[in-house]
């Protein structure tokens, strides 16, 4: 997505978190040593740079209930490691979406990546400020991050069209509501992106009144853009899901992972209504009540979406 060097300041990670690096150096702690949990098969083989008069600590891996029972018994100088799909019990099963660990774990990670974004210092500047038409109080503000560059997702009419579809109806014929405009939000220019999504014009006209924009933003005003909008759609991108995951106001449509259903990861936790594989939006009411829940204050909604607040 380019350069990160923008990250630190806008996450900031390093002031709420206990970093591998501050491990080696206040814990004295030097190499790791691999250890094989009970019932797998042995670690991939790896040179293990032990340093000397250092204590080395453990990497346990395994499958995830194998890790957490281990875990249970061992908690100081170990790392534990494991992958999402590696969480059943049986060579059967891929994922287990309903283990209570597997869920508190990521309820955990969104929390603690809450709290250091409610530390961040990003300002944003003045011009995203009056892209995203942050003086304009009768404006509710559609981020529709596009997937496209190495990998093109969901480059489907109908399925484009089926979403446009139910978020116009749930703005229904109330006048009160504010209009809305969406920002198609992309690694490339508007050109490039109506090569792979050419119907994008159409849908914005039928549905939003023209009410359209393809702004050219950089790495971090995208993401800012997608954190801070009224109505977030996802692209089954993990750039787009993780902006999903630090939202705490408004409203995101989630689009499936590009990775597929069974790789939902932080999906399970976030405060998303999905969206299926056809573009049916599920608990789509829900965005209508909160469109109504602002008809009354709009400057209150317009400030939540285009300001940290932090």
């Amino acid at each position: 997505h380019g350069s990160y060097k923008w990250l630190a300041k806008f996450l900031p990670l390093q002031t709420t978190e206990f970093t591998t690096a501050e491990l080696y150096r206040k814990g004295g702690i030097g190499g790791r040593k691999k250890v094989e949990a009970a019932g797998e098969q042995p670690p991939d083989k790896r040179p293990n740079k032990k340093k000397k008069n250092r204590t080395s600590f453990q990497v346990i891996r395994g499958n995830w209930y194998t890790v957490v029972e281990r875990s249970k018994r061992q908690r100081c100088n170990v790392e534990f490691y494991t992958n999402m799909d590696r969480c059943c019990k049986n060579s059967t099963c891929t994922i287990c979406f309903k283990d209570l660990s597997r869920s508190g774990v990521l309820e955990d990670m969104k929390g603690r990546m809450r709290k250091a974004f409610s530390l961040s210092t990003y300002i944003p500047s003045q011009q995203l400020a009056d892209t995203l038409g942050q003086n304009r109080t009768s404006l509710v503000s559609i981020v529709w991050h596009i997937r496209v560059g190495d990998i093109i997702l969901n480059a489907n009419k109908d399925y484009f069209w089926n979403i446009s579809k139910q978020i116009a109806a749930s703005f229904g014929k109330n006048t009160k509501v504010p209009s809305p405009h969406v920002f198609f939000l992309g690694e490339k220019l508007e050109e490039k992106m109506l090569k792979h999504f050419p119907f994008l014009p159409d849908i914005c006209n039928q549905f939003f009144n023209g009410s359209c924009s393809f702004p050219n933003m950089t790495v971090d005003e995208s993401f800012y853009s997608m954190i801070k909008s009224d109505v977030l759609v996802t692209s089954g991108s993990s750039f787009a899901s993780i902006a999903a995951m630090l939202r705490t106001s408004g409203i995101t449509l989630a689009a499936v992972p590009k990775s597929g259903k069974k790789y939902v990861g932080i999906y399970d936790v976030s405060e998303n209504l999905h969206i299926d594989e056809a573009g049916n939006i599920d608990k789509i009411g829900e965005l209508t009540q909160f469109l109504e829940s602002h008809t009354v204050n709009t400057d209150h909604l317009q400030n939540n979406a285009l300001s940290v607040g932090h």
